[in-house]
């Protein structure tokens, strides 16, 4: 039985000298498209997004103005989704299609999945919709949709009537079926990753909106329609206000034509893994009263040494412009041994650092760092930068990259990198702010940050790739973290020999 987050990322801890074996059970791979039998898709109708802005635009600034948030239309609606997620390319492996994606996922098993609450959209009825991907529209699972349910199942105040509602879930046995018990950890970073790109499409299409994570797990579950056991709702995002002071529900839409939990099945022999449904339940849990007089929050023990501040860095000239840069993300590992600028380095971290009205990095208790190998004018060693002010701190000086690619299960390309980001947490802090859901927020912002890079890379025609997968104490005591922080995400970047949609 876990007592705290601490202890489930414990117990899900890879240590070299006791893995345990483990097979791939290939005739019971489980689907990565949902789709509901049945339900006719409405087509997508996007528009051409001819407006070009840089990933620093986007992060760094403001929207000078943002449109009439009463005025979502389903055009609106498609460029959204198209933004947030979409198949970007298909290959051919082994006699059958993969298909590319512009949201990153571990494996590339994509449990994540979005479905849409429209209270107030025009040109579309009121109700739940699926985003089917595969067939590229909207599924309509219940007519009708209520403000009043959603602000009790998402806890809102009486005053928020949004006009959109985003609900973003995870399929546990998608990414269960290879990682087991350390699934969960990739539920999270993955649903952050598409997270990222939902929000960055709403700021492109200044719109206003509020991340939602403290919803009431059953009531949100039953209102999706989805199997508990098998897929959860991580977190909601509410869209612009409406102007109905409600609206009612019909008949049907408490009585589906189909049982839509069903369709969270992905596989015809799934395995139940108890540690994921208890970590879950879990992280069920918030602080009564969270303790925001926490002092130090996110003390990682590091003695730090003040090397600088990026602030005045320039920042360097992107080759593509978002929303391009979303549509050509791809995992790439074939990095050379060839140097970044300073500029380019100082650009991540401000863009990774960049804080935001809804949710920063800092307020979930993730921290940044990253350790350097070939970076212009920058020792090797291992820095944490500070996004409040902008700083730089060396936390160790020495070249450790080949010892951190060692501790991430040899995967010698890492060698290569530049640089290694990592995202790193102080589980203690964060319960002890946020009670067990902590983790959930923590972890999501991880994953969020995650995406950011790969933009932020693809944007300077730069490699970039997460892993997820290190001998846990082993990374703790290479970085001289204290006894309750652990590296959670690391992201290898830098520049890449070639880049080819096949690698």
């Amino acid at each position: 039985m876990f007592k705290s987050a601490l202890d489930y990322h414990n117990h899900t801890s890879y240590d070299r000298y006791n893995m345990q074996g483990h097979y791939m059970d290939w005739p019971n791979q489980p689907t990565v498209f949902k789709q509901y039998s049945g339900i006719e898709p409405i087509p997508l109708v996007p528009g051409d997004n001819p407006k070009k802005v840089s990933i620093a635009q986007l992060c760094l600034t403001e929207p000078t103005g943002r449109k009439d948030s009463t005025s979502i239309y389903y055009s609106l609606l498609s460029d959204i989704l198209t933004l947030t997620h979409a198949i970007t390319a298909k290959a051919k492996h082994g006699g059958s299609y993969f298909y590319y994606r512009s949201v990153a996922s571990a494996g590339a098993l994509y449990p994540f999945e979005s479905y849409v609450c429209a209270l107030g959209v025009e040109g579309l009825d009121p109700g739940l919709f699926h985003h089917n991907l595969a067939a590229n529209g909207l599924e309509k699972l219940v007519d009708g949709a209520s403000i009043s349910r959603i602000r009790d199942i998402l806890n809102l105040e009486n005053t928020i009537r949004p006009s959109l509602v985003f609900f973003l879930t995870s399929i546990f046995f998608r990414s269960s079926w290879k990682y087991r018990d350390r699934a969960y950890r990739y539920h999270l970073l993955d649903t952050g990753h598409l997270l990222e790109n939902l929000t960055l499409a709403l700021k492109y299409k200044e719109l206003e909106y509020s991340i939602v994570t403290d919803f009431d797990d059953d009531k949100t579950n039953g209102f999706l329609g989805i199997d508990p056991k098998r897929e959860v709702c991580l977190v909601a995002v509410c869209v612009g206000s409406c102007n109905e002071v409600d609206q009612t529900e019909t008949s049907s839409s408490n009585k589906p034509v189909v049982d839509l939990s069903s369709f969270s099945k992905v596989s015809e022999r799934e395995i139940t893994y108890s540690v994921i449904e208890e970590i879950h339940q879990l992280t069920r849990s918030n602080r009564t009263e969270p303790d925001f007089n926490t002092d130090r929050i996110g003390d990682l023990g590091l003695e730090l040494r003040f090397v600088g501040s990026v602030d005045s860095l320039e920042i360097p000239e992107e080759s593509l412009k978002y929303p391009d840069a979303v549509f050509a993300r791809r995992s790439l590992r074939n990095f050379v041994k060839k140097e970044l600028s300073l500029n380019e380095i100082g650009y991540m971290l401000r863009v990774l650092g960049a804080s935001e009205a809804i949710t920063g990095a800092s307020s979930e208790g993730v921290q940044i760092g990253f350790i350097a190998s070939n970076v212009q004018k920058a020792p090797k060693g291992f820095y944490i930068y500070n996004p409040d002010s902008h700083s730089l701190f060396l936390a160790r000086q020495d070249s450790i990259m080949d010892e951190m690619t060692h501790i991430c299960l040899d995967q010698g390309w890492l060698s290569n990198c530049a640089a290694h980001f990592l995202m790193l947490v102080n589980m203690t802090d964060i319960e002890r702010r946020f009670g067990p859901r902590g983790y959930r927020r923590a972890l999501l912002t991880a994953g969020r940050l995650g995406q950011r890079l790969y933009l932020t890379t693809t944007s300077l025609k730069l490699g970039c790739c997460g892993i997820g997968a290190f001998y846990d104490a082993e990374a703790r005591k290479l970085l001289g973290l204290n006894e309750h922080s652990r590296l959670t995400y690391l992201l290898g970047v830098g520049p890449l020999k070639k880049r080819s949609i096949n690698e």
